[in-house]
């Protein structure tokens, strides 16, 4: 979701943290030392930053889950990165040591931003920029929005010992390091097990991915977690004042919504739909490159009228939650549900919790 909203298990760990579940993280630092596009720092933002919302019991479950590489305090991402960083490039020298390879650790220098403009969610952000969903090839984020990047500081002390070797060494040196990527698998689900040292450490940073004796484990558990989303929005008590919020966008003049995520996946796929209809990518494949050197034009995308309904919408979704007091009320509800899992499933989170908390103590090959 889009909105700056009271953040909830049910409404974005389900789809955000534990996402990474079944796939591999995206964005951040990692061992590799691949670099994010830069972030946008700022000193100052035109609207305050809200108060943090009151951690609920499940919120703190997922803390302990995931670590502090997921908290969205500048201070402490920072400190988390930079330890994530560090102990994963010791654990890919240890490993490749192992297997009677040498490797260097790389220094690594981690920068943790915070976006400018306005927040997600706020009224300054609807004026400008609806939803966010039209604007996003134009990378809108709004502000308040945590970037991480790393950069390699120095050269890789591993090239000149690499550039010594034979080419069955570096073959084989490659290799333990990397795994072999040429057998990653066509729907792109990587098993970071087989992806050498650097897998095997990003695998000791997040636990609970694809490929983990913990992500086997706890599939139960994380699977009912994934599902508390859906739970959260069929509940009674949500439903009965998301219901408030629809009659209010239908007296707007915009009936046939739910609830404000309704709005936002419903634009959203619209505007994927227009991206998937940019038919550049097949004619690269076929176009004659020697009679037209300069490629085939570029696709313009019309989201004119996407952009249209998005700002209208947006703003009568503002004008509706302000006037319903919405976030603050399904804050409330969202409290209460996440007690009402955490009761129902305390042994299970307490027992992955646990040894999540002990795997990244540990990292160790």
């Amino acid at each position: 979701m889009r909105h700056r909203r009271p953040k909830t298990a049910a409404l974005t760990i389900a789809t955000g943290l534990l996402t990474a579940a079944c796939t591999a993280p995206t964005g951040g630092t990692d061992a590799n030392g691949a670099t994010p596009a830069p972030a946008v720092d700022t000193t100052a933002t035109p609207e305050p930053a809200p108060a943090p919302p009151q951690q609920g019991a499940l919120d703190e479950f997922t803390l302990r889950i995931w670590g502090a590489i997921t908290s969205d305090d500048p201070q402490v991402r920072q400190a988390a990165e930079e330890q994530r960083v560090r102990a994963e490039e010791e654990y890919i020298a240890a490993c490749m040591t192992a297997q009677g390879f040498t490797y260097y650790p790389r220094t690594m220098q981690v920068t943790v931003t915070v976006t400018e403009g306005p927040l997600p969610g706020s009224r300054e952000f609807a004026e400008r920029f609806g939803f966010g969903i039209s604007g996003l090839a134009g990378g809108v984020l709004g502000g308040g929005q945590l970037n991480v990047g790393s950069r390699q500081v120095g050269p890789d002390p591993n090239w000149e010992l690499r550039d010594a070797m034979s080419e069955a060494e570096r073959t084989a040196w490659d290799e333990a390091l990397r795994g072999d990527w040429a057998a990653i698998p066509e729907d792109g689900v990587i098993d970071w097990s087989q992806q050498g040292c650097w897998g095997q450490a990003l695998m000791a940073s997040f636990p609970n991915i694809r490929g983990t004796a913990l992500n086997e484990e706890f599939r139960a558990i994380s699977d009912e977690l994934t599902r508390f989303q859906d739970a959260a929005e069929l509940d009674p008590r949500m439903i009965a004042f998301h219901s408030e919020w629809a009659a209010c966008m239908t007296q707007a003049g915009y009936p046939g919504w739910r609830n404000p995520r309704h709005v936002d996946r419903a634009l959203f796929d619209e505007f994927l739909g227009i991206q998937d209809a940019d038919p550049t990518f097949d004619l690269l494949a076929e176009w004659d490159w020697e009679a037209e050197p300069d490629g085939p034009p570029p696709f313009e995308r019309d989201t004119a009228s996407l952009r249209e309904r998005e700002m209208a919408l947006a703003l009568a979704d503002i004008d509706c939650r302000e006037a319903l007091d919405f976030d603050a009320r399904e804050r409330e509800v969202v409290l209460v549900l996440q007690q009402e899992f955490v009761d129902r499933n305390r042994d299970e989170l307490e027992a992955w919790a646990s040894a999540a908390e002990t795997l990244r103590a540990g990292r160790t090959p």
